[in-house]
């Protein structure tokens, strides 16, 4: 048994796609909490209008406190909830209060831009062994027919695959060599996992706090991956083609460009992950950002001011 969470910021029409693979898992899940932590009155009618297709929509009452208000319906044998944040709380506060209304053993964290392949599921949970806290799989940038391995698949279609593909492989050359189950014998550490769409084994994930709220946007992945290993817990890379991952394309204002909210938070979210590594990747960290920033001046000077900004409040945080 597992459940879903799908965090939204006026992504409806993103959720509509994700949430039609989803219902179609085998097998399915029992309950997919949709998070809307927009505030805009807009993007709540238009989630709520799209939960109407899944079926009728009941009024949730005695709501989390954090919840403004919420829909209850079912599709099939899924129980499907709307809930609309009372704020903004990012990605890693929106996935908390998904967990809150979850009770399932395994927990499956889903960006709205991510769509599940056909085997998705059941690749994931086969992957969670007994000493795993997390298990993910390889993201495609679009759409490949036919495939469900890493093996033959051009670099440059992968999304993202955490670090131990780019181990074996090596960055941008074609993955030719990477027999299937290799992957899961495999037992030297992996650095993180595939934060778009990753299961958990919920008690794991609740002793370590859940999401690390600190961070809004970026890097729960490492966090997160460090709280695992921090108990002897497993983070496992499988070499299964998962689902394709539509990246950038809620924070990113226009085309391909960064956007000042990417570029704060990720600055920002990277000096507090830094700070709990220590002094040296504070150090590191900071001038790296500071570089990035003028690399940045060129293309969009507010998505360079965006990298600054995050700096000043990550050093701060």
């Amino acid at each position: 048994m597992y459940d879903v969470g799908i965090v939204s910021y006026g992504s409806a029409p993103l959720v509509a796609r994700a949430m039609a693979a989803v219902l179609t898992q085998n097998p399915p899940p029992s309950r997919c909490v949709v998070v809307e932590n927009s505030l805009d009155t807009r993007h709540w009618a238009l989630l709520s209008e799209l939960g109407s297709r899944w079926g009728s929509l009941n009024i949730l009452v005695n709501l989390d406190p954090s919840v403004i208000e919420g829909y209850r319906t079912v599709s099939a044998s899924t129980e499907i909830l709307l809930l609309r944040s009372r704020e903004n709380t990012g990605f890693c506060g929106g996935n908390n209060l998904a967990l809150r209304h979850c009770a399932s053993p395994a927990y499956l964290s889903l960006n709205p831009d991510c769509e599940l392949g056909d085997h998705a599921v059941s690749f994931l949970t086969a992957g969670l062994v007994e000493d795993a806290a997390v298990v993910s799989g390889v993201l495609l940038k679009y759409p490949l027919p036919e495939l469900e391995t890493t093996y033959g698949l051009p670099a440059e279609a992968i999304d993202a695959v955490a670090s131990v593909v780019s181990r074996l492989t090596g960055r941008g050359r074609t993955i030719t060599a990477l027999p299937q189950r290799e992957l899961r014998r495999w037992r030297r550490p992996i650095t993180t996992y595939t934060g778009a769409c990753a299961l958990f084994d919920r008690n794991r994930l609740d002793v370590v706090g859940g999401f690390p709220e600190p961070l809004f946007l970026y890097y729960d992945e490492a966090w997160l991956s460090m709280s695992f290993r921090s108990m002897n817990w497993k983070v496992v890379l499988l070499p299964d083609v998962v689902g394709v991952h539509v990246r950038h394309s809620s924070t990113r204002a226009a085309g391909h460009k960064k956007s000042p909210l990417e570029t704060f938070h990720a600055a920002r979210s990277s000096l507090l992950l830094a700070k709990r590594l220590g002094l040296g990747y504070r150090i590191t960290w900071t001038i790296s950002c500071v570089a990035w920033a003028v690399r940045l001046l060129i293309q969009s000077p507010r998505a360079a001011s965006g990298v600054l900004r995050g700096t000043v409040s990550g050093l701060a945080g």
